[in-house]
């Protein structure tokens, strides 16, 4: 496998150093871009024009930048005073051709392309939306959406200074990434020329034009605002006050101030998350726009994007990566650095929890067949969106912080200053910071991060004990029952553990180069047992021997968050056909009175991953026994009410347990009794209504609620409870209210992801009544027309395969989508919707029995030991 491994890193370099026919080449190269827009929210098109200083490094005959989804009006090529015609034409992937009527060319030339075009409504590209009747407008470019909107250079590698300026009316507010240079008022119109940005690739521009209002950053050394839409300023309270403690704590790591001249946060609907434009930070409204009461978990989930994107300044704009194969360089260092100033500025928001959080995201796409490495080939005709995901953002996180801990961090500092005092202003490779690591730590760390980033998949640790001081530790890769491939994969792996004799545990650091290693600790006697992943440093599943788990739980050595990642390692076992699910029902029956909510959200997990692959073959009436001595005294710990201030654990717990325990009377009525009382009394809605809502729309769902729900959804001026609502509202069952939420679905002035939301909604409660046959895909077949005119074609792809719960509906989705008629983005995340049915089906062939016959035994067993 290291010959392959080998062999796989020569391809690839090979690959790279091929011409790809869609990506452009450096021979025309821009230096400096004007950009003039004429931009009304109250309009739905725009015009505009450009000025494109080039250089020509040799003779041809065309040059090619990109351009798409806009109509040109005039252009014109000028070297000096000479004007030289050219005709143009749009090309694939985004493609505008520039060929001169009078060829070769060379030297210093200006295009000059004027242009208008649609703006669009999907969050994509120059973009619109509506709050309270006012119209606004935002971009969102990343990651290769500049060119729908001007022509551009629109490659990370092409990066320069611009120059943007914008005509709107003269009563809005108009933003950008620099600060003004000059603002000249004529009728009811005004013109602002902004300050020439650093050298910027295109994905990173950012403007916003409308009835915007602002309010100042305070702290900052240099000026910033939270810019939201109208009548909004009183409720930005988190983020603004948490910005300059989290920007000084950045700056103070890397060892140099801020790069930019200002700072300000803009707040808009229709975007899904953040964009780290440096100077104009784009966020969705629900992080900058607070309700009266937030519980910890969004603070924390504000904090934690605040720093993520004001770490980007650094990562990804000071320093941008050089194609789109190396986005983790941008997006894992940022959320590795990210995490690591909330563990130490703001440790009362309980940032590990997030960390946990971010490992199963990895994990849900990294156990699968269909996995890839972080570092991914990534072509001219591919959509670099598709590597946005847990393996970009979270495994490179997470691998990073193992990294760290293993050089020390004073010298991972150290690289990292270095890095940025070479190459700021620049765009990198991997191999640059790879390198600048290993230099300064002396260490192999190119041997670590290659076998982490360039290979597929997640290492399996399995941990025993050879003699009384002695442990053997063995790896492979892990794959799922499903995955009938094989692996001889190796990883070597730094590894902070913890050995407990019987008295005192003790801490070691050692390192796995081996399938097979033996570690031996003549100082520790009698080792009880061993656990692999001190403070959740390690990218790597662990599993113990069975009997060392109810000790390792019910003992104070290891955190809350160590008992939960080793708890994970039974359902994984499990996934992995090693380990039988009643084992793990066993465990959960003798922990069962536990109050620690990482042990019981660990268990709660499980629990519904058993009943949710099992539950159609084993008798209902046996599963409430189990339920009602396991699940119930779980659930009665946890509490049916919450708290602002509880855990995730507590709240994802509650929400698993009300799932199982859904089909006892008492838990619903009583489940729904909190649920009325919330909708009574609170002013706002948050995350931890989540579990409730559901259960109470399902089995209480009359005609007068829907209303009261529906007319809360129109009015919220809440991000967080309007998608709230927008995730639950799909669980009314009436046939009426159905097509009542579908129909709002489409019709409705809502975000793009609000529409699925709803949609997903009701597939959920489909599939929830294992009695009921329904499925939404012939509604998805009939309106997919609709939906494409309202969401954009990315988040569609990703989305649609996750309608997909069972072969039957995997029938109807190939008639909707033949494998031909598929975008790539569609059949990977198709893939994986495969993968969990295969996985699904394999282990009920394997335990299925098993689970029957232990349900059906466990009242007789429990009576028999009372």
């Amino acid at each position: 496998m290291r010959f392959l491994f080998t062999f796989f890193l020569l391809f690839q370099s090979l690959i790279s150093q091929q011409v790809d026919p869609h990506r452009l080449n450096h021979n025309a190269e821009p230096i400096f871009q004007t950009i003039h827009l004429n931009l009304n929210p109250d309009k739905n098109d725009y015009s505009g024009s450009t000025i494109i200083s080039l250089k020509i490094k040799e003779e041809l005959s065309s040059f090619r930048l990109h351009g798409s989804d806009f109509n040109i009006t005039e252009i014109e090529l000028r070297q000096g005073s000479e004007l030289i015609s050219v005709g143009y034409e749009f090309l694939d992937y985004g493609l505008l051709k520039i060929k001169p009527i009078q060829a070769p060319l060379i030297g210093d030339y200006k295009l000059y392309v004027t242009f208008n075009g649609t703006v669009s409504k999907k969050g994509e590209g120059i973009s619109k939306f509506v709050k309270d009747s006012l119209n606004y407008i935002y971009t969102q470019f990343q990651a290769i959406k500049a060119r729908k909107s001007f022509p551009c250079f629109d490659e990370p590698n092409f990066k320069f200074p611009y120059q943007i300026s914008i005509t709107s009316p003269k009563e809005y507010l108009v933003v950008s990434n620099t600060p003004i240079e000059t603002e000249t008022v004529n009728g009811s119109e005004k013109t602002v020329l902004f300050k020439n940005t650093k050298p910027l690739p295109s994905y990173l521009l950012a403007f916003a034009v409308g009835p915007y209002e602002t309010t100042q950053i305070p702290g900052l050394k240099i000026p910033g605002r939270i810019i939201l839409p109208k009548g909004n300023l009183d409720k930005s309270r988190i983020a603004k006050n948490m910005t300059a403690k989290l920007l000084t704590a950045l700056e103070n790591y890397f060892g140099m101030p801020y790069p930019y001249e200002k700072l300000d946060f803009i707040g808009v609907s229709g975007h899904g998350g953040a964009m780290e434009n440096p100077g104009l930070v784009v966020y969705m409204e629900g992080l900058l726009i607070d309700a009266e009461e937030v519980p910890l978990t969004q603070k924390r989930d504000i904090a934690y994007f605040v720093a993520h994107e004001l770490a980007h300044m650094w990562f990804g704009d000071l320093v941008t990566l050089e194609w789109w194969d190396d986005t983790w360089l941008n997006e894992g260092f940022a959320d590795w650095i990210s995490m690591e100033i909330l563990i130490q500025q703001f440790p009362e928001l309980k940032p590990r929890e997030q960390l946990l959080k971010n490992f199963n995201w990895a994990l849900w796409g990294d156990v699968k067949a269909t996995t890839e490495p972080i570092h991914r080939i990534v072509q001219g005709d591919d959509n670099p969106e598709d590597v946005f995901d847990g393996l970009t953002y979270a495994k490179s996180q997470i691998v990073l912080r193992m990294i760290e801990s293993w050089i020390g961090r004073d010298t991972f500092k150290k690289a990292l200053n270095n890095y940025f005092k070479k190459y700021k202003w620049k765009n990198t490779t991997a191999d640059d910071l790879i390198i600048t690591l290993q230099k300064v730590s002396g260490k192999n760390v190119k041997q670590v991060m290659n076998d982490f980033v360039f290979q597929a998949g997640i290492p399996l640790l399995k941990a025993n004990l050879k003699d009384a001081n002695t442990i053997q530790l063995t790896q492979q890769r892990y794959k799922g029952v499903e995955n009938g491939n094989e692996y001889n994969t190796l990883w070597h792996i730094p590894l902070s553990i913890k050995i407990y004799d019987g008295n005192t545990v003790h801490k070691k650091k050692i390192f796995l180069n081996q399938h097979s290693e033996e570690f031996s600790f003549p100082g520790i006697d009698n080792i009880e047992w061993v656990y692999l992943k001190e403070d959740l440093l390690g990218y790597f599943i662990a599993v113990v021997p069975i009997r060392f788990y109810t000790n390792m739980t019910g003992q104070p050595y290891l955190t809350k968050y160590e008992k939960n990642d080793l708890l994970s390692g039974l359902g994984y076992s499990h996934l992995a056909g090693i380990l039988n699910p009643t084992d793990i029902l066993d465990m959960a029956y003798k922990l069962r009175q536990s109050s620690d909510p990482s042990i019981i959200e660990t268990f709660a997990t499980r629990i519904y991953t058993i009943w949710n692959i099992y539950k159609e073959g084993f008798n209902a009436e046996d599963f409430s026994i189990f339920a009602n001595k396991t699940v119930l005294p779980l659930l009665e710990s946890v509490g049916y009410g919450f708290s602002l201030v509880e855990s995730n654990s507590k709240t994802n717990a509650r929400d698993l347990l009300f799932d199982v325990l859904g089909q006892n009377p008492d838990v619903i009525k009583r489940s729904n009794k909190f649920a009325n009382k919330y909708l009574k009394n609170e002013n706002t809605l948050n995350s931890k209504h989540r579990p409730y809502l559901p259960r109470l729309f399902y089995s209480e769902g009359t005609l007068e609620l829907h209303e009261e729900i529906m007319s809360r959804l129109k009015n919220s001026n809440i991000a967080d409870e309007r998608w709230l609502l927008s995730q639950t509202i799909g669980w009314f069952k009436n046939d009426i209210l159905v097509k009542k939420n579908l129909e709002y679905s489409l019709s409705a002035d809502l975000e793009p992801f609000q529409r699925l939301f709803i949609a997903m909604g009701v597939q959920s409660m489909y599939k929830w009544d294992i009695e009921n046959k329904q499925t939404l895909i012939p509604w998805l077949k009939q309106n997919y027309v609709t939906l494409k005119e309202k969401v954009s074609e990315d988040i569609l792809n990703n989305w649609l395969p996750f309608f997909v719960w069972d072969y039957d509906d995997l029938s109807l989705f190939n008639d909707l989508f033949p494998k031909d008629k598929r975008s790539r983005s569609m059949q990977k995340s198709l893939e994986k919707r495969i993968e969990t049915l295969k996985k699904n089906k394999k282990l009920r062939e394997l335990y299925g029995k098993d689970v029957k016959e232990y349900l059906s035994g466990f009242g007789k067993s429990v009576e028999a030991t009372q």
